[in-house]
């Protein structure tokens, strides 16, 4: 069953995470959905101390390119402060086919919101690579799920009215079935956190509004990704975690250069 601790450590909530997936959620889905069920976690963090905001969207980005050489049949882009009730496996088990699926709409704190497409999507390599990814350039918090929705909307990639996920909507209503770990049930507790810190995007209009008009949304994304690998860490068969330099975007292609690697068996993850 999901144990649903309250953390602000991003560390902590990681652990929680990692831990309740593989050794709770994943065998249960295995056990109940698919037999043959097996996922590879890439975790993705900016370098600490990085002078600019958290960009969420670029980091989806270079998880996504360093696990394609792994060979997925599909991707699962999920907020680490987020656990999944045991009842939407099926959402975890199957490929999602040729439009994503939205997840995250099972989040409470945003699901009667009809512009957010963020917390957790399953999405194909095709479906992915076709929309060129999340834009790049939203440094802070918020837009960039509204533009790879609005990108999806441009190749007809998207129907909310054909979401699997809309089949656990009855179920969301007297079930929790996301939990929360930062604990914080409402948008506008979220908004004060985030201006508590200085964390949200300041531009997130603008860009938005560019990313359309512009048709910046061609260019801005998987095309003109680069960053730099400062540590990639084996942690298990199943885990890899990456430190990566964002930079500021510009175009030219990504380096996935490695700098260092380590090879660790974290008892706090491993029983």
């Amino acid at each position: 069953t999901m144990t649903p601790p309250i953390s602000t450590s991003r560390t902590e909530q990681l652990i929680h995470f990692l831990t309740y997936m593989q050794h709770s959620f994943l065998p249960y889905c295995r056990q109940h959905y698919n037999p043959q069920l097996e996922f590879l976690f890439c975790v993705v963090e900016q370098m600490p101390n990085d002078s600019r905001k958290f960009n969420r969207g670029k980091l989806l980005n270079i998880g996504y390119t360093v696990c394609t050489k792994h060979k997925p049949d599909w991707f699962i882009f999920h907020d680490v402060d987020l656990l999944p009730a045991q009842d939407i496996g099926p959402l975890y088990s199957n490929h999602p086919g040729n439009q994503p699926v939205h997840i995250g709409k099972l989040f409470s704190r945003y699901n009667s919101d009809p512009h957010y497409f963020g917390g957790i999507v399953s999405m194909s390599e095709m479906t992915f690579s076709v929309t060129n990814g999340f834009p790049n350039t939203f440094f802070g918090w918020g837009g960039e799920d509204q533009s790879q929705l609005y990108r999806l909307r441009t190749i007809d990639g998207y129907n909310a009215n054909k979401d699997p996920v809309r089949d656990f909507f009855g179920l969301s209503s007297s079930k929790l079935l996301i939990h929360d770990m930062e604990g914080l049930p409402f948008v506008k507790d979220k908004k004060e956190k985030l201006d508590s810190k200085k964390a949200r995007s300041m531009v997130k209009t603008e860009v938005l509004k560019r990313d359309r008009e512009a048709n910046v949304h061609l260019i801005d994304g998987l095309q003109t990704l680069d960053f730099r690998v400062l540590q990639r860490t084996i942690v298990t068969s199943w885990l890899l975690h990456y430190i990566v330099d964002v930079r500021p975007s510009v175009l030219s292609p990504y380096t996935d250069e490695i700098v260092e690697e380590m090879r660790i068996l974290p008892p706090l993850l491993i029983n």
